[in-house]
């Protein structure tokens, strides 16, 4: 009862935001999903790939290949020896799981591998300041079946984190609601 007294209804409302916002900082996000696609000029986007970053490695992640060679859905191969480099277990590439989004290219030499259990295709930055890509097709072991064009990274805000933010302010919302309310009446 004592601590009522001393708040007024409009103070509510701002403790409930001050609570969540401070909430919200409490937790530091070290995973985010990434949208990312490869064209080949003057062709439309050849594939398009969305990985999992957790503290700047992949940790999961699919890529669908839309068109050319090695058309078809990949899963991310993780780089068991990351953030070393490895030879794919095909042996078709060697590849790690480091991302660089911000930066190009936001790959490196050693590349993002995608496969199944009877092909793999990559995705790898040219030289650092060129924000050029390469694309393999499957298994390519002699280069034959690289593709030259340009890649793009984004951030996927998930859906999740809207949820959250809503939940977080409804309290305020409510009490504003009732607050206004009371102020009509009296």
């Amino acid at each position: 009862m004592t601590i009522r007294s001393h708040m007024t209804h409009s103070t509510l409302p701002i403790l409930g935001l001050a609570m969540a916002g401070a909430m919200s900082l409490a937790v530091p996000a070290s995973a985010a999903f990434y949208d990312v696609s490869f064209t080949n000029p003057p062709a439309a986007k050849v594939a398009h790939a969305t990985v999992n970053l957790v503290d700047g490695f992949s940790s999961s992640g699919k890529m669908v290949v839309l068109s050319g060679i090695g058309a078809g859905t990949y899963l991310l191969i993780l780089d068991p020896s990351a953030p070393s480099s490895d030879l794919s277990p095909l042996g078709a590439a060697t590849y790690e799981d480091k991302v660089h989004p911000g930066v190009a290219p936001f790959l490196d030499s050693a590349e993002l591998l995608f496969g199944n259990a009877l092909e793999e295709v990559d995705l790898e930055g040219m030289d650092p300041g060129n924000d050029g890509y390469w694309f393999f097709g499957p298994n390519d072991l002699d280069y034959n079946q690289r593709v030259v064009g340009g890649a793009a990274i984004s951030m996927v805000p998930e859906p999740t984190t809207f949820v959250a933010g809503a939940l977080l302010l409804l309290p305020f919302a409510v009490s504003t609601v009732r607050t206004l309310g009371k102020g009509r009446r009296g």
